[in-house]
């Protein structure tokens, strides 16, 4: 009975060794596949953000240059009317010069200081004579100056937008104003810089004008008509949303300068992600052989493991034969071999848990300066708020950032981040906890310190900061906002943004200076 017991525990010991191995490797493969699905999910998005973001901003840099072209060729026609502001076939030549030598307008006018009409190009349009009465035409004898108006139905029933300049004599006499349109619906400059975007996978581009009215779209029958995308009133930036079909967008955007608008190009995150799943069948595909091999193997480590005790309960059941203690004897025991497999399994798992743990670092730091991102900073926050762990929130900003990037360029500011990081650490606690918010604003938190002790924390580092000229740039300022958790806020949010106001009263206030929170604000 013994004997049988053992054999049948060799067997069931080699199943359990087979299918715990099996089972932790394939676990730690699906992680894997897990992790590396979430972050290539989340970089592509980044990336399209990113992409779209960039290219909003070039199309509207390049609507602001043409705006602003037109207007400097509206601008010199002017100063050559109002010098030959009674001849007709001048005033004919030069709507057509200004309408034909460079095509930014589809029409042009000329009209006096009483709303008359003296000259048109095409003179198709037959409103010579005729007093205009439209919201552009009375906008611009209203206010007499440079002006691009909202979009408007014409008198000749077109949907535009006007474009004038005043026209004023050498005694500074008001004579009336010049005028160019960009018809809407109609082929125009404005809609050959926007129409050459590849229309693929559902992007698009529009722009809005500040009253959400939308000034091209490439549903021609919507230009007009007033659109809400969420985004107005934001600054150049991205931002993943859904729009009015409920389609989950990604959408970068980007202000016009010179007419308050907005360029928005966006692509459906469904198609950004279309390749998503093409990546990750590679990633399958290319693992499989490896891991079909891999497990091969542990059916032959199972067998080497048990083999040991397999020849130790042959040798039990022989025990009567004379020779049964010298068979016995030639057995190498597994005690080693185990102990050897066991620090190779360690050793393995190790350096699994150091890929994983690599890559989840990488999601929580930011790359540049190493400090934690925002999904580093929540992540702690979750624990700290678990563990009603008090501490003292400083947000730093360093001031005229974007004079130093414009001054002496890109490298020269990411230079001055890590530099800023650096002093960070200097000047922090192990427990403490550093990270870069975005951009050239960064957060201290400080576990268990008092406001007294946050103050001579942020004191000391601005003063470093403002006292240490930096190599090939000089030196910097900071300004500071601190606010103290639970004392300042029922949230973690309000928390932030009561720092956040404190930071930005102190550069309000004349920058380079510390602003702490007085008392926890009333929210409705």
């Amino acid at each position: 009975m013994a004997i049988r017991y053992l054999s049948g525990l060799q067997w069931n010991l080699r199943s359990l060794i087979v299918i715990l191995a099996s089972f932790i490797y394939l676990i730690t493969l699906a992680n894997s596949f897990y992790a590396s699905y979430r972050v290539q999910k989340q970089t592509l998005i980044d990336t399209t953000l990113e992409a779209n973001q960039a290219y909003a901003a070039k199309l509207a840099s390049s609507i602001d240059i043409y705006l602003r072209v037109a207007q400097q060729q509206l601008a010199y026609n002017a100063e050559q009317i109002a010098r030959k502001f009674d001849n007709y076939d001048e005033l004919l030549n030069e709507s057509n010069r200004l309408r034909l030598q460079t095509e930014s307008f589809n029409s042009v006018v000329i009209v006096d200081a009483q709303g008359v009409v003296r000259a048109t190009s095409p003179e198709a349009l037959s409103i010579r004579g005729k007093h205009l009465k439209t919201q552009g035409a009375l906008q611009a004898l209203q206010e007499k100056r440079p002006l691009i108006s909202k979009p408007y139905v014409s008198s000749t029933n077109r949907l535009l937008i006007f474009i004038s300049q005043p026209i004023v004599d050498q005694n500074g006499q008001y004579l009336g104003y010049v005028g160019g349109s960009i018809y809407l619906k109609e082929p125009s400059i404005l809609n050959k810089l926007l129409a050459d975007h590849y229309y693929r996978d559902g992007s698009q581009v529009y722009v809005v004008d500040k009253s959400e009215r939308l000034l091209f779209h490439p549903q021609q029958e919507r230009i007009g008509s007033t659109f809400n995308d969420g985004l107005s009133g934001n600054q150049n930036g991205s931002r993943r949303l859904t729009d009015e079909d409920g389609l989950d967008m990604l959408s970068g955007f980007a202000q016009v300068p010179m007419a308050e608008w907005e360029v928005v190009a966006q692509k459906p995150t469904e198609s950004s992600l279309k390749g998503l799943k093409y990546q990750m069948r590679d990633v399958i595909i290319n693992t499989v052989p490896l891991a079909l091999i891999a497990l091969l193997l542990i059916l032959w480590y199972s067998k080497i493991i048990t083999r040991p005790l397999h020849e130790l309960a042959q040798g039990a059941s022989k025990m009567g034969e004379l020779q049964s203690d010298a068979r016995i004897g030639t057995v190498n025991t597994w005690y080693q071999e185990s102990a050897e497999i066991q620090r190779a399994l360690m050793v393995g798992v190790n350096l699994l848990h150091e890929r994983i743990g690599k890559l989840h670092q990488d999601v929580q730091t930011d790359p540049m300066t190493a400090l934690y991102n925002r999904r580093g900073l929540e992540q702690a926050l979750t624990l700290w708020e678990t563990e009603e762990r008090p501490f003292a929130l400083l947000m730093l900003d360093i001031d005229h950032f974007k004079r130093i990037n414009d001054t002496f360029g890109h490298d020269a500011g990411d230079r001055v981040l890590i530099w800023l990081a650096s002093l960070m650490r200097d000047n922090s606690r192990s427990g403490d906890l550093l990270c870069r918010m975005g951009g050239e604003e960064f957060a201290m938190l400080l576990p268990n310190a008092s406001v007294e002790t946050a103050q001579q924390v942020a004191e000391r580092l601005r003063e470093q900061v403002a006292n240490t000229p930096i190599e090939g740039i000089g030196t910097i300022t900071l300004s500071i906002g601190i606010a103290l958790w639970p004392e300042h806020g029922n949230s973690f949010k309000q928390l932030f943004k009561l720092a956040d106001e404190q930071l930005y009263q102190a550069k309000s206030s004349g920058r380079n200076q510390t602003r702490i929170a007085s008392k926890q604000p009333q929210y409705s």
